[in-house]
């Protein structure tokens, strides 16, 4: 089952009426995921989000940039190093 994040932290996922146009594993339906986990500090569950959403097909610059905050404040730091770096050139 599909967890929620929600004002109060982490819960259950009810089950709604999605859009045809945004599929509950595009890779920006992902990416909210992830914005949300990260403000609500639970950034390692953010990063898993990031994971799930680059696997998806995410490919914006500044998604690199959050994943990476993300992982150093999941304490990941390779991997934050790693993400950082990707586009580098």
């Amino acid at each position: 089952m599909k967890f929620l994040i929600t004002k109060y932290g982490l819960g259950l996922a009810q089950p709604q009426s999605r859009a045809p146009y945004a599929p509950r594993d595009s890779p920006y339906a992902l990416e909210q995921q992830a914005m949300q986990a990260h403000n609500l500090k639970h950034h390692a569950l953010s990063v898993e989000f990031f994971d799930k959403a680059f696997a998806a097909g995410l490919d914006r610059l500044d998604d690199d940039n959050n994943a990476a905050c993300s992982a150093a404040l999941a304490g990941q730091r390779s991997k934050a190093f790693s993400i950082s770096t990707w586009r580098s050139p």
